[in-house]
């Protein structure tokens, strides 16, 4: 279909507890130096429910941006939600490299649901490679709003990690 490309999906499980069908679509285009993705999906079966999604990833030089928006309709019985109805999430994401050696990642997502819960949610997270498949990193999450846990505040982790 030209500069458009297609994904079709299809899964069912159907045992003796769970009888599950989901389909869905995505279209990923080339656009404005960047790559545009709109899908759509439908489940039916335990956790009825609907959903679409729109995401446009760009390259700049040395850095990477990403923005997306979902939305989502549930059944009042999908996850810990008590009411039927739309559940959004919008978000972004921007990563860099600072020299050869580190990068530099933040993130945004901001999400209601059809419970009228919110939360916003920002990230930060450096990472340095050290050599020899060795390296360090620090991230930061910030957690503000309605969550299930009522886990408002900032985890920070800092370490290393080694790859063979």
């Amino acid at each position: 279909m030209g500069d458009v490309g297609v994904t079709v999906g299809y899964a069912t499980n159907s045992d003796t507890s769970i009888d599950d069908t989901e389909t869905g679509i995505a279209l990923t285009y080339a656009a404005m130096g960047g790559t545009l993705t709109a899908g759509y999906e439908t489940s039916t079966g335990a956790k009825d429910g609907n959903g679409f999604g729109v995401k446009y990833a760009m390259s700049l030089d040395s850095a990477s941006v990403t923005v997306g928006y979902s939305s989502q309709t549930l059944t009042a019985n999908h996850g810990d939600l008590t009411t039927a109805g739309d559940s959004d999430i919008v978000g972004a994401t921007y990563s860099m490299s600072l020299d050869a050696d580190t990068t530099l990642a933040l993130g945004y997502q901001s999400a209601k649901d059809s419970d009228s819960e919110s939360h916003t949610q920002a990230d930060l997270s450096v990472s340095r490679a050290l050599g020899g498949g060795a390296s360090v990193y620090l991230d930061l999450r910030s957690l503000t709003g309605d969550t299930a846990a009522n886990a408002d505040g900032t985890a920070i982790a800092f370490g290393t990690s080694v790859s063979f």
